[in-house]
């Protein structure tokens, strides 16, 4: 009993001196200049420096999904560059605005209706390579012409230009 005392008290000892006190005795903060550069065991494609950005662009996104929801993408036009990039499982498109639009209402009107549900929905930003990012995790049950009901799990990656218009979106699918 006496070693399990002298170890609490040691504990609480250690506990009140491992405390760095500024001039104004509160407990001193690391910078970002003091971190230690992360190594990591492959090599980092684009960034792993990011940072939580404008949620405005989460929304951006969000009011999108919406108007594919209920088939009114032409509410939405003015959210994308000139020229954008989306991939999807099993088909990829680089196309233009209005391109981009009329694929996306063909795909939609293959569907008697779509309801969505968002999971997570962030915006973040890459403190190194300066971009905005939109991630979205999902559900999207569709009925198809004949009354077929499917969900899907989804996971879409969304790049927004300097301009904060979307120039690229990854989507990443599994039935559920």
């Amino acid at each position: 009993m006496k070693k399990i005392t002298a170890f609490i008290i040691l504990l609480a000892f250690a506990a009140c001196n491992s405390h760095t006190l500024t001039n104004n005795s509160s407990p001193a903060t690391k910078t970002d200049s003091s971190k230690a550069e992360i190594l990591y065991p492959y090599p980092i494609g684009y960034s792993s420096k990011f940072e939580f950005a404008d949620p405005e662009n989460s929304k951006m996104v969000l009011d999108l999904w919406k108007s594919y929801d209920n088939n009114t993408l032409d509410n939405v036009k003015d959210h994308f560059a000139d020229t954008v990039e989306m991939i999807f499982p099993g088909f990829r498109m680089r196309a233009g605005r209005d391109s981009i639009i009329a694929t996306a209402k063909t795909g939609r009107n293959m569907s008697n209706s779509v309801i969505s549900t968002v999971d997570v929905v962030m915006s973040v930003k890459s403190t190194d390579k300066g971009g905005n990012w939109v991630l979205v995790w999902g559900n999207e049950m569709r009925t198809d012409k004949k009354n077929n009901t499917d969900t899907v799990a989804i996971h879409e990656v969304w790049g927004l230009n300097k301009d904060g218009k979307i120039e690229f979106m990854q989507q990443y699918a599994s039935k559920k």
